[in-house]
């Protein structure tokens, strides 16, 4: 038996039921859901909006896909067409801001180097000797004008020529290691007056190359310094003084020295 607490004429007429409420709610869902899953594919009612920029962009500030990303890489193997523009000090800077490669800094760091103030060859006592320096000539005078006396400290010891040579005449000497150089001191005897020569370089003693460097003709008895560009020269284990014309008489030199390029060893 049911009991109407309200009276018949007591029920709201706005009552509903759980059924009625539950059946909203279905609806509503089924609608949301049909909305939701419409596949991108098929038009879309933006109702006058559109979504622009994820392909192909058009402003900076348009948003792309990744897949508009990936398409734009490239090969730097293939042919890059940048309308005109450069790109510019990657692997050669100008500026202290332009942007470097790895492989320009580490060039950079294999090329550092000091350029030594003391001169390379010590005081010789022999053509031969314990320094490990090997020293020859064209020609000697006699023992007493041996070709390492160039490279003696005292200023009365001297290379000479044999009597009458006045030209393509030399003095070389082997290093104990191959070494570059960008500067050599060199001083004539008294009387003796170098007009055309030339310092050159070999690995082998047969095959020479001429170093870069301004040539004067070499004054009597004054040392003269002279600066090679070692940008241009390379390492070599023997230097010679080529002499191809000189005024004199039993012509030679009191003095030679080399000064090294030293790479910088960084750990």
């Amino acid at each position: 038996m049911s009991l109407d607490i309200f009276g018949s004429d007591n029920i709201p007429k706005n009552v509903i039921s759980k059924e009625y409420v539950d059946s909203k709610f279905i609806t509503l869902t089924n609608n949301l859901k049909s909305k939701l899953d419409k596949s991108v594919t098929d038009d879309l009612d933006m109702k006058g909006h559109r979504i622009t920029g994820l392909i192909d962009p058009i402003e900076n500030s348009d948003v792309t896909t990744k897949h508009y990303v990936d398409s734009t890489k490239f090969n730097f193997n293939d042919n890059l067409n940048l309308n005109n523009h450069i790109i510019l000090n990657v692997s050669n800077p100008i500026n202290d801001t332009d942007v470097v490669n790895k492989r320009y800094v580490d060039d950079v760091i294999k090329n550092l180097v000091t350029l030594s103030p003391i001169g390379l060859i010590p005081n010789l006592t022999g053509n031969t000797n314990d320094e490990g320096f090997i020293v020859t000539s064209s020609s000697e005078l006699s023992n007493e004008y041996a070709a390492y006396k160039a490279f003696s400290l005292s200023r009365n010891n001297q290379w000479r020529v044999a009597e009458d040579v006045r030209s393509n005449f030399w003095i070389q000497i082997e290093c104990i290691n191959p070494v570059k150089v960008y500067k050599f001191s060199i001083r004539n005897i008294s009387g003796s007056l170098f007009v055309k020569w030339k310092i050159q370089g070999s690995n082998n003693s047969d095959e020479w190359i001429d170093l870069p460097f301004n040539i004067n003709i070499l004054p009597r008895n004054i040392t003269s310094h002279f600066t090679i560009d070692h940008k241009l020269s390379s390492k070599y284990i023997f230097y010679r003084i080529f002499v191809e014309e000189a005024v004199g008489k039993n012509l030679g030199l009191c003095y030679w020295q080399l000064y090294t390029v030293n790479p910088i060893l960084i750990a």
